[in-house]
């Protein structure tokens, strides 16, 4: 299933016609702007989209009772609901729920001892495996795997996330103010721009390029083709939603890869096909 993060009303709109599920971020989700929600999950459902309800961020014991209720409040309502945390998911399995549940630990899972031990324990409607693992690792981890899998094909990645406010810990330091929802990181010896995110559950930083898996994509028998479309400008996206979805249907990459590559955003493969370790120290006797 195509599936699109949806941060406000007027994406879900112009997406709707190249999706099949939507992850609507809530205020429960590492990052959210301005969706009317029930509105979103009304609008799915007269769609045929499938509303999946974003509470991916790191929950803390004195978030879980509102949590919780939030859970109870939606979850007849023929949706699904999009986490990270165990602790929600420990929640899912006590309270028979678990098939309601897409679990995407982020880094967490990264063998396919994990993937099976999680998804046995838990029964989850779908996992997610790390893409901090390349994408060669992923296909032998998730070889005769009999559950369903999430995972994200395209989009901004998300490398970084912490509950710490560091960019209010800078301003502070220096005496100074920055647009948190306009900010780019580089370091002093590379060149990459790494847009970076604050907002009262923390802070995010994601990689300063698209990932792209539409090659692999026949590899990777996944049930929901997760694309994150932050950072690309709504119009973009829409031709980058109808691109891959014409791919499902014909599968010529060629022509889908010439559309998405005339839009001048950057793609790379980055971690994809090499894995992600720094030079080794040598041992010194």
């Amino acid at each position: 299933m195509l599936t699109a993060s949806i941060y406000d009303n007027e994406a879900l709109e112009l997406y709707a016609d190249y999706i099949s599920s939507a992850i609507l971020m809530t205020n429960y989700a590492i990052t959210y702007q301005d969706l009317d929600l029930d509105w979103a999950i009304t609008f799915c459902k007269n769609k045929n989209i499938l509303p999946i309800l974003g509470i991916n961020r790191i929950m803390h014991p004195q978030d879980m009772d509102n949590v919780i209720e939030f859970i109870k409040k939606y979850q007849n309502q023929n949706v699904l609901f999009y986490v990270s945390d165990l602790g929600i998911l420990e929640y899912a399995k006590e309270n028979n729920i678990s098939n309601l549940f897409i679990y995407n630990p982020e880094t967490m899972i990264t063998n396919g001892l994990d993937l099976r031990l999680y998804n046995d324990s838990f029964n989850p409607n779908a996992i997610g495996m790390s893409l901090e693992i390349t994408i060669l690792d992923f296909i032998h981890a998730t070889k005769d795997f009999n559950g369903s899998l999430f995972y994200q094909i395209f989009g901004t990645h998300l490398m970084f996330y912490s509950n710490r406010k560091l960019i209010s810990l800078y301003e502070n330091k220096n005496n100074t103010k920055y647009p948190h929802d306009s900010l780019y990181l580089r370091e002093v010896t590379r060149n990459d721009l790494f847009p970076v995110l604050e907002n009262e559950y923390g802070t995010q930083i994601y990689r300063s390029y698209q990932i792209c898996y539409l090659k692999y994509l026949s590899q990777l028998n996944l049930k929901y083709e997760y694309i994150e479309t932050l950072y690309i400008d709504k119009k973009t996206m829409v031709l980058i939603l109808k691109a891959i979805k014409d791919f499902k249907s014909d599968n010529d990459l060629d022509k889908a890869m010439n559309i998405i590559n005339s839009l001048g955003i950057t793609i790379k493969d980055g971690f994809s096909l090499k894995d992600s370790v720094y030079q080794k120290e040598e041992l010194k006797l």
